[in-house]
C-alpha cells in the first residue's frame, strides 16, 4: 500500500480516475443484461416490495403527524419540515414526476445505483464495494433524493465537441509561438503562454457552465480493506442530504488497488458549497490530513485534461489542504 500511495504521489490522484473513466466508456452491458433477464419470480417480488414500501412510508408519516392534523394543517407541516429529516433507512415512494421536496433519483431503474423503493442497508447489503465486481459496472451510485440541484443535467456531446474546438486552438497558438522562437527553452515557452493558458481555462469554464457541465467532485482513495466502511459514511451522509448531491464509488476490478470514491457537487463554481462538503468529510474523519484530497470539475475529466497534460492546466481545481488553510484563516 506504501507503494502504491508513492506511485500515486508521483503520478497525481487524476492518473487512477482517467483509468476508471475509461473503464467506464469502455464496459459493454449488452453481455451483463442477457445473462439477468428478468424472471416472473423477480417481477412478482419487484411488486410485493413496491407495496411494502407504500405502507412504510404511511406508516413513518403517520408516525410524524400522529397528532391527527387535517389535511391543510399537515400540508402546511410538510413545508416546515425538511424532507431530510426521514431517516436513511426509510424506503421512499416512486414518483415519475420529480419536483422540488419529492424524491428524485437519476439513476432509478439502474441496478447499479441505489433505488428509491430500498433502503440503505439494503443497498449497501447488494452492492458492497469489496465484492462487487466490475464485471456488474464500473461504477455503484448514489444520490440525495432531496437536493434541490439536479446534477448530470448536461449537454456533454456538445461541451466535448467545443471544448476540443478549444484546446486544438490554444495548441496552434502554442505551435505557432515555438516556431516564431525557435530554440526557446521550454520552460520560457510555458512561461510565455500564461495568458493564454489563462485564457483556455476562463474558456472551458464558461463552456461548461453553457452546457450544463458544472458537475464537479472531491475525490477519495481508500484502501480495498476499508472501502466498505467509507462507502458507508459517504453514502448514508449523501442520503441524508449532509454532504453533496450524489456519490460512486469503484467496483473491484481484480487488482486490488485503492477504490475511488467520488463525491460530487452540483456546481463547481459554488466555492462555499463545495467548501461547505469538505468540512463535512472532515467532520466524518475522510481526509488523510498529511495527505489531502483534491476536488475535479467533471469539464476536465471529459476532455481528458490530467496531471501532466500538454496544456500546463492544474488538473484540479480544489485541494483539501489550500481551501482548509483559507477557511482557518479566515476564522482568525
Amino acid at each position: 500500500m506504501c507503494n502504491l500511495l508513492a506511485l500515486l504521489n508521483k503520478l497525481g490522484d487524476d492518473d487512477l480516475i482517467a483509468e476508471y473513466e475509461e473503464q467506464a466508456a469502455s464496459f459493454d452491458p449488452t453481455a451483463f443484461w442477457q445473462s439477468h433477464e428478468h424472471d416472473l419470480q423477480r417481477i412478482a417480488e419487484a411488486g410485493r416490495q413496491g407495496s411494502q414500501v407504500k405502507n412504510d412510508r404511511n406508516e413513518y408519516r403517520q408516525t410524524i403527524f400522529k397528532d391527527g392534523l387535517i389535511k391543510k394543517e399537515q400540508h402546511e407541516l410538510e413545508e416546515k419540515v425538511p424532507p431530510q429529516a426521514a431517516p436513511a433507512n426509510t424506503p421512499m415512494e416512486l414518483d415519475p414526476d420529480p419536483t422540488v421536496n419529492k424524491p428524485y433519483n437519476p439513476w432509478e431503474g439502474d441496478e447499479m445505483a441505489k433505488q428509491l423503493s430500498e433502503t440503505l442497508d439494503t443497498f449497501l447489503s447488494r452492492l458492497p464495494p469489496s465484492t462487487t465486481t466490475v464485471a456488474s459496472g464500473p461504477w455503484i451510485w448514489i444520490a440525495n433524493p432531496f437536493s434541490s440541484q439536479r446534477p448530470f443535467r448536461s449537454d456533454v456531446a456538445g461541451f466535448k465537441t467545443s471544448g476540443n474546438e478549444l484546446l486544438q486552438e490554444y495548441m496552434h497558438r502554442k505551435a505557432n509561438f515555438e516556431a516564431q522562437n525557435p530554440g526557446m527553452p521550454p520552460s520560457s515557452i510555458t512561461r510565455m503562454l500564461n495568458a493564454d493558458r489563462e485564457w483556455l481555462k476562463q474558456s472551458i469554464i464558461d463552456l461548461a457552465k453553457s452546457k450544463g457541465m458544472t458537475d464537479g467532485k472531491w475525490m477519495l482513495f481508500p484502501s480495498t480493506n476499508i472501502a466498505d466502511d467509507v462507502w458507508r459514511k459517504v453514502a448514508k451522509a449523501t442520503l441524508d442530504g449532509t454532504l453533496g448531491c450524489a456519490a460512486k464509488v469503484a467496483t473491484d476490478d481484480g487488482s486490488g488497488r485503492q477504490r475511488l470514491i467520488c463525491v460530487y457537487t452540483a456546481d463547481f463554481t459554488d466555492e462555499e458549497d463545495v467548501r461547505r462538503v469538505l468540512n463535512k468529510m472532515q467532520e466524518l474523519n475522510l481526509i488523510n490530513g498529511e495527505q489531502g484530497i483534491y476536488y475535479k470539475c467533471d469539464a476536465y475529466t471529459y476532455l481528458d485534461i490530467m496531471s501532466g497534460n500538454d496544456y500546463k492546466l492544474q488538473a484540479s481545481m480544489y485541494s483539501s489542504k489550500e481551501m482548509l488553510k483559507r477557511t482557518t484563516g479566515e476564522r482568525r
